[in-house]
């Protein structure tokens, strides 16, 4: 599917950020906090919940997924560690006297993604004047499952906030969520965006807690009742993958060349700019097909044509 992005005109500096598109083969992905709407990627965070509460309720969506992995019964135990693991990780970050600062938690790590805005079509009228500098300047067109970039998925438009319930989600399932809607009144632009994760380090860690002091002293109290049981094993049991990241979801990426399949020119761009921009961008490596949009002597609409 052909996607596209709308950009200003290349400037003469090497860091010119259109520029780079070409230079460097990449978009950039920005983080949600940058963008011009301060409304973009906004949700109804569940209200603070206490230590426990989040334990409690955590633990109910561990023992759930265990029960799909077919591991229900053996991880009631287990699950329950891990959720208390889990939530006590949320607190050492966000504390806030005896509460979780949900919305907090949740801004930073929307952060750690980065997100690309893409369009169905390049005929859009008022994205030609918003983002490609008033028709002066230009509009790329990618087959957007050739760039090797992460996929892109269609904005959702609506009127009310989405309400979530916080601990029923993955990070990368909030972000899903929340980076693929916006206000109803955004939805002229119909918007795709491609998603991008932070690249993630998982280090185990030993996280003994009283479960684990209990089944220790158990075990200890009475060995032989647990000949196939090892304090070994109980203690790989508490011992959890702890995820850090190592790249943040937003930067620039780089995409395969190939896959830019139309360049058109905004309508006020000078004949001589055109061919600028053609020249630099075939000196790069690009061989796309190149347009210009020019307005329609009728209708309120451009007219895309081939050069």
């Amino acid at each position: 599917m052909l996607l596209y992005k709308y950009r200003s005109a290349m400037g003469s500096a090497d860091n010119d950020n259109t520029r780079r598109i070409f230079s460097s083969s990449s978009l950039y992905y920005a983080k949600a906090s940058t963008f011009n709407d301060p409304f973009d990627a906004q949700v109804n965070v569940e209200p603070n919940s206490s230590r426990a509460e989040a334990i409690d309720r955590h633990w109910l969506i561990l023992r759930e997924r265990a029960r799909g992995r077919g591991g229900f019964i053996d991880s009631v135990q287990g699950t329950h560690s891990n959720a208390t693991f889990n939530i006590e990780r949320i607190y050492d970050k966000v504390l806030n006297d005896t509460h979780i600062d949900h919305d907090r938690y949740y801004r930073d790590m929307i952060d750690s993604f980065g997100i690309v805005s893409l369009a169905e079509n390049p005929d859009n009228l008022l994205l030609w004047a918003h983002y490609a500098t008033n028709h002066y300047g230009m509009c790329l067109g990618f087959e957007w499952d050739e760039t090797g970039l992460p996929p892109a998925e269609e904005v959702i438009y609506q009127n009310r906030y989405r309400t979530l319930e916080y601990y029923s989600h993955t990070e990368a399932e909030l972000a899903a969520i929340s980076l693929l809607q916006k206000s109803a009144d955004w939805a002229y632009e119909r918007e795709w965006r491609s998603v991008a994760k932070p690249e993630m380090e998982y280090n185990s860690s030993f996280a003994p807690d009283e479960h684990y002091e209990r089944e220790l002293e158990g075990l200890r109290s009475n060995p032989s009742q647990s000949p196939y049981y090892s304090e070994e094993q109980l203690k790989e049991k508490y011992t959890f993958l702890v995820g850090n990241v190592t790249v943040e979801g937003s930067g620039p990426k780089v995409f395969n060349q190939s896959a830019l399949k139309e360049v058109v020119f905004g309508m006020r761009m000078s004949q001589s700019d055109v061919i600028d921009h053609i020249n630099a961008i075939e000196s790069y490596g690009f061989k796309p097909k190149f347009f210009q949009a020019r307005k329609n002597p009728k209708r309120y609409q451009v007219d895309i044509h081939e050069l």
